[in-house]
């Protein structure tokens, strides 16, 4: 065999090693499930009702292939708020999960935040926002909690002397909010996400049907 014929043959065998890897990537990239991205608006200052709506938010995205884009805020104003939607706009976010803006957002009464993306997880503002994220049921009751419940009001239950109070599950109201907007934000297509407050008395808590929203 020449020298000219062993290079060409060798060429070949170069020419046809970068098609199949060439082709191999193509696939691998066509495998691969495309990411979501979803940005999260919240207070600044944590409590256990934004950690355990986080804990349901970050659940579901350990699930699915979804990128969090979360933006801890201290106080904004109208502006500035539309200016983070626009920010998440141009990062190419579906939509946006705003998580109790009653506590930083400064605005007018008669402001209005109506979009085809954007989620508000509120108690206090749902006139403010099209879509929102509640429990159904929290504000027409005197004695609210959120899970989980603590020791004390545990005790005074078993004990008797509270006789029941309403617990808000906030880990779920994170998951079904972020569901919500993986399911329907490309399309344009969020509705309300309404979760019942869980009646608890002495009864519920010897079940044991709720056990993991009752102690800290």
């Amino acid at each position: 065999m020449t020298n000219s014929r062993r290079k060409h043959l060798i060429m070949l065998m170069l020419i046809g090693l970068i098609a199949i890897c060439s082709t191999l990537l193509m696939l691998k990239r066509n495998n691969e499930p495309d990411i979501t991205t979803i940005a999260v608006v919240l207070p600044q200052k944590e409590t256990i009702a934004t950690s355990r709506i986080m804990d349901g938010i970050r659940d579901y995205v350990l699930n699915n292939s979804i990128e969090l884009d979360v933006l801890y805020v201290e106080e904004i104003t109208e502006d500035d708020m539309n200016q983070i939607l626009s920010e998440e706009t141009k990062n190419n976010a579906i939509g946006t999960i705003i998580i109790y803006p009653e506590k930083y957002l400064k605005c007018d009464e008669d402001y209005r935040l109506i979009s085809e993306n954007i989620i508000a997880i509120t108690e206090f503002m749902q006139n403010q926002f099209g879509v929102c994220a509640y429990f159904s049921n929290s504000s027409k009751e005197k004695e609210v909690y959120d899970a989980p419940l603590s020791t004390e009001i545990f005790q005074e239950i078993i004990n008797g002397i509270i006789t029941y109070i309403h617990l808000n599950n906030t880990y779920a109201l994170g998951y079904k909010t972020i569901e919500m907007m993986d399911l329907n934000g490309k399309k344009g297509k969020l509705s309300n996400v309404e979760i019942k407050s869980v009646k608890v008395d002495k009864q519920v808590i010897e079940s044991g049907d709720f056990d993991e929203l009752l102690v800290e």
